[in-house]
């Protein structure tokens, strides 16, 4: 025996509370009664517009048969050719593809410009004007008008009452302009077949418009838009109501208002005409976000810069996914499968789960023709487990993002200043990351404090600190031993061992190896070597920054075997751990666990031989 479906058509549950509430196979929408109601007068508003369409076929004929005795036949081909030609732009074009729209408007506009060519050369200019404000009469307003009223009845009829009285509406709507042909038959047999045939023209024009916009083209989504407002009116309503870890599975969900709903983790796995509700507003509004919730499918499939932010995946099939710039705070990937998705730029943070995810491997970005590239792990794939231990972030973890250039180092001198005036927050830094041109310093905190007061103590000291820097420049370089000007410090390594290597030698602010004669920019290397340092806590981005350094030393002969490239980055890490105290000690405190997770590479031996030089023994 089937389960009862709970029954909340047209009830007002606004502003309500309905965490982890159990909606299964619910409906909602109008009441029986209500929806039939709405039919019936659907009906009746339809044939009363088809009047309309019947008023444009009947002032249009009178353009034809009687206006233009008095001029010639321009007239009347001009008024019929306009006449279609609003037809066309209104519905007939959503038709047609882009090559047969072409051939219309090759065909259509020239007929144009030469009838008003025709009327400038052929007669005054009043007598011109006159002709097309006659052409530009009645007929044309009452079609257009025609068209969008009867067009959102049919409309409104298909998603508020279904297909059926859609179909009653459009037979009515041809009956009655039947009828009214009927009672006004004074007219020729000639001129009763056209005013007909223009009128029905209206109709099947709002049917093309009204069709279109039920299958969400995108041309008339605003006018869609309105439709679904109207048909959710008297329905279900969520608004305002927070709907945390809700379960909709199963449930058909017709005129249902969710605007300004919080949906986090809600889920609509196997819910039904969720596209005929209210959703502005909501992840839901994304027509192929909502088709991944409802079907937990998405293989192979394009969502870069969707917004997934709390959305419930679990057990969502992502495989090869494009997650570029995807934003996914708080969304639940729990047992979902994502080998082969691309994670460019991802957005993701504490609160998303990955707990039991399939993952074999992921790419880290997309070439120059939208393919995944930067295959992680390189040669292998993950070990069970080892995908949601690299992804899934700390709950007491604050991230402080900055712009490429902007002195986040301050930040770094902010944080000492909190560890040391508010012990009680437990600050201690997890890590510097560089994504794209942006800069993360991530923190932990004691789990006391929120994590929103955390930020909030950090931002203040870090502007109270840019402010410090600014006046007293000088002295605070000195105080933190920093040297003040690095060109000059470059001078004292002028022609002299890079740090006590004997195969590097610095001059200037080129490093030479003078066995291999290559040589490359002191900066250059040591931003990289730096920038693979501060990827510690994204190893995927390490690794890959990692190899593309020591391709570079390859490449430019530089340091052209790995021993070389071991020896050159060791020294570089050992003298900006001098210059930089901060440096050393993000360095010291997590270069070891760096280079047990990074595959063996020279940058690891290096990590390890600067590791030993750096802690007392």
């Amino acid at each position: 025996m089937s389960e009862k479906r709970l029954d909340i058509r047209s009830k007002n549950l606004i502003f309500c509370k309905y965490i982890k509430a159990d909606f299964k196979q619910t409906i909602t929408g109008h009441k029986k009664i209500k929806k039939l109601l709405i039919s019936l007068v659907t009906i009746t508003l339809t044939c009363v517009t088809s009047t309309v369409a019947f008023l444009a076929g009947v002032s249009q004929a009178q353009v034809l048969f009687y206006n233009h005795i008095d001029v010639d036949v321009i007239r009347p081909v001009f008024s019929l050719s306009l006449y279609i030609m609003t037809l066309y732009f209104t519905g007939l074009s959503t038709l047609m593809t882009t090559d047969l729209n072409k051939r219309a408007c090759y065909i259509l506009i020239p007929v144009y410009f030469f009838i008003i060519i025709y009327f400038v050369f052929s007669y005054d200019i009043a007598s011109a004007s006159k002709s097309i404000i006659d052409s530009l009469s009645l007929s044309l307003i009452e079609a257009i008008i025609g068209v969008y009223f009867t067009a959102f009845l049919l409309a409104f009829s298909r998603i508020s009452c279904g297909l059926l009285v859609k179909l009653i509406s459009l037979v009515c709507s041809g009956l009655t302009v039947s009828g009214l042909m009927g009672y006004f038959s004074n007219q020729i047999i000639f001129e009763f077949i056209i005013t007909w045939i223009l009128a029905i023209a209206v109709i099947l024009t709002s049917n093309i418009i009204a069709r279109k916009a039920v299958e969400g083209n995108q041309e008339f989504s605003w006018f869609r838009e309105q439709v679904v407002f109207l048909a959710a009116i008297g329905g279900t309503s969520f608004y305002g109501s927070d709907l945390t870890d809700a379960c909709f599975d199963g449930a058909d969900l017709p005129h249902t208002d969710f605007r300004k709903t919080i949906l986090t983790r809600t889920s609509f796995e196997g819910a039904t005409r969720l596209d005929l509700s209210r959703l502005r507003g909501t992840i839901l509004e994304q027509p192929n976000v909502r088709k991944l919730l409802t079907t937990k499918v998405g293989q192979y499939e394009d969502y870069t810069g969707a917004n997934f932010e709390g959305a419930s995946l679990k057990r969502a099939d992502l495989t090869g996914a494009i997650l570029k710039e995807v934003k996914a705070l708080d969304a639940d990937f729990s047992e979902a499968t994502l080998t082969g998705a691309c994670i460019e730029n991802w957005s993701i943070n504490s609160e998303t789960r990955f707990t039991g995810v399939q993952c074999d491997y992921i790419y880290r970005e997309l070439d120059k023709n939208g393919k995944p590239t930067a295959r992680y792990p390189v040669s292998r794939n993950f070990e069970p487990g080892e995908f949601e231990s690299l992804y899934q972030q700390v709950g007491n973890v604050v991230e402080l993002i900055f712009q490429e250039g902007e002195n986040w180092e301050a930040a770094l001198f902010s944080l000492k200043k909190l560890q040391i005036e508010d012990e009680e927050l437990g600050l201690e830094l997890k890590g510097i990351e560089k994504r794209g041109d942006l800069w993360v310093v991530k923190v932990t905190h004691s789990k006391a404090f929120s994590r929103q007061e955390v930020e909030l103590r950090l931002n203040s000291a870090f502007d109270e600190m840019k402010l410090q820097l600014a006046a007293k420049e000088k002295q605070i370089n000195q105080l933190l031993g920093i040297v003040e000007d690095q060109a000059a410090a470059l001078k004292n390594y002028s022609k002299q061992p890079l740090g006590t290597s004997n195969s590097f030698f610095i001059v200037g602010s080129t490093i030479t190896n003078l066995s291999a004669s290559g040589q490359i920019d002191y900066q250059e290397a040591v931003s990289q070597v730096r920038n693979v340092v501060a990827n510690n806590s994204n190893l995927a981005e390490a690794n890959h920054l990692a190899q593309s350094l020591l391709t570079q030393l390859q490449n430019q002969n530089i340091a052209p075997t790995p021993l070389q490239q071991a020896e050159l980055i060791e020294q570089l890490i050992l003298l900006e751990a001098q210059k930089d105290a901060f440096f050393k000690q993000i360095f010291v405190q997590q270069g070891q666990q760096f280079a047990a997770a990074m595959p063996d590479s020279a940058i690891t031996t290096a990590v390890r031989n600067a590791i030993a030089q750096l802690t007392p023994r």
